[in-house]
């Protein structure tokens, strides 16, 4: 699945954006592994609260069965927040067990998905302290 996303993001994006993604899966569910490629242009700058809102919408997709096993964000080095934030969504991903990486292109992170899916194609690990 491939999301082309233009930033900055406040919290109500995160939520629309979580209830739109729940209605795709309703309509269209997933049999099998799946990963995504997320392309960030301008902005990667998010708060806190963001980060929050989209650390709960990670792990309640895993308790649904709907996460991705590998997410690979693309975002070029002239994007503002890409040094600062790409760490944070790194930890973020990690807590909800999910396999995380970010690359400058769309070509670098399809061959980066290809490789995640091939090496574990099941459904993300569900920490146990996991909301």
């Amino acid at each position: 699945m491939r999301l082309d996303a233009v930033g900055p993001f406040n919290k109500e994006v995160v939520i629309a954006l979580g209830a739109t993604w729940n209605s795709l899966f309703d309509e269209m569910p997933v049999h099998g592994p799946f990963a995504n490629i997320i392309v960030l242009r301008r902005s990667v700058v998010v708060s806190q609260e963001v980060l929050d809102a989209f650390g709960e919408f990670l792990h309640a997709n895993n308790r649904a069965g709907r996460g991705a096993s590998a997410v690979a964000f693309v975002v070029a080095p002239d994007v503002e927040g890409r040094s600062l934030m790409l760490p944070m969504f790194a930890k973020t991903y990690a807590a909800a067990g999910r396999r995380f990486a970010a690359f400058e292109t769309e070509a670098e992170a399809e061959v980066w998905v290809r490789a995640a899916l091939h090496e574990n194609p099941g459904l993300p690990h569900v920490p146990m302290d996991a909301n």
